[in-house]
């Protein structure tokens, strides 16, 4: 079975690597979650949206087929959404789309307002999103 050993650090200011300030953050080289004293989401969004980050990155970078649907499933809720898209954090990359839809809810309630994404029809959007994490 595999585990999930992971440090935890609170600090007061966290940058990525083009040195801005975010939320939180996961070092995958060690393995490592970074989370800002000064953020003004709630800190346990922060850190589950991290923790995903965690359990999915390696997956991601495992299985070039399961990041190649997952871009597809992007690429269309990106056309679902149109030019409001780059709005949402969540369509930047697939590392950022599973943590996203699984904790920030603006992206899934952007994609309930567009016509036929939160239908049962096996290729609809949410279809595909249900379908990705089984």
């Amino acid at each position: 079975m595999d585990t999930l050993h992971r440090t935890i650090k609170l600090q007061a200011i966290v940058k990525d690597n083009n040195g801005i300030e975010v939320d939180g953050l996961y070092n995958a080289t060690t393995k490592t979650i970074f989370i800002s004293e000064l953020t003004s989401k709630p800190i346990g969004q922060v850190l589950t949206h991290e923790i995903l980050h965690a359990l999915f990155l390696d997956k991601l970078n495992g299985n070039k087929e399961i990041r190649r649907r997952l871009e597809v499933i992007i690429r269309e809720a990106q056309k679902v959404i149109g030019k409001d898209a780059s709005k949402f954090y969540g369509l930047s990359s697939a590392e950022e789309f599973i943590s996203e839809i699984l904790t920030e809810g603006k992206l899934i309630k952007e994609l309930a307002k567009h016509k036929g994404v939160y239908n049962t029809k096996p290729n609809s959007l949410l279809s595909k999103i249900k379908n990705w994490f089984k």
